[in-house]
């Protein structure tokens, strides 16, 4: 959980920051730069043989830069639901960003929208392993 918790308040300080000191509008490409620079280097950490996270607490800041906090506090309820029905906390993290993102683009209707919706298909690729192990699993034990 702390390391959660550091890893998504990295990300907002490095989105926030690039906002401030690049004197641009949050909307800037410097700004989806850093967001997808920070994602990277979760995936691809060079102090770690270039191996990495699934990037869901980078995500998690990134998203907490641009979404009111109503919409993150609905991304850790649900989260916490589909934690206790499926007891899997990968599937809880793409069916919480999934819905986030949905959610977002249906009221807002924005372009972050779809930078948004990038982010959240780059947690599904590098949760797609997960998801092939699980599918094995389930339809093993039918």
């Amino acid at each position: 959980l702390l390391i959660f918790l550091l890893d998504a308040l990295k990300a907002y300080a490095m989105v926030a920051l690039s906002a401030v000191y690049g004197c641009c509008a949050p909307e800037s490409m410097l700004i989806y730069g850093v967001a997808g620079a920070l994602l990277l280097g979760n995936a691809h950490s060079i102090f770690m043989g270039l191996r990495g996270g699934k990037g869901v607490a980078t995500a998690v800041g990134i998203f907490s830069y641009y979404l009111p906090w109503q919409l993150m506090l609905g991304f850790m309820l649900c989260w916490l639901a589909v934690v206790k029905v499926t007891r899997r906390p990968f599937v809880a993290s793409l069916t919480a960003i999934t819905l986030l993102t949905i959610v977002y683009a249906s009221v807002f209707y924005d372009h972050h929208a779809f930078f948004l919706a990038s982010v959240c298909g780059w947690i599904g690729i590098r949760h797609f392993a997960n998801l092939q192990e699980w599918y094995k699993l389930k339809t093993k034990a039918s």
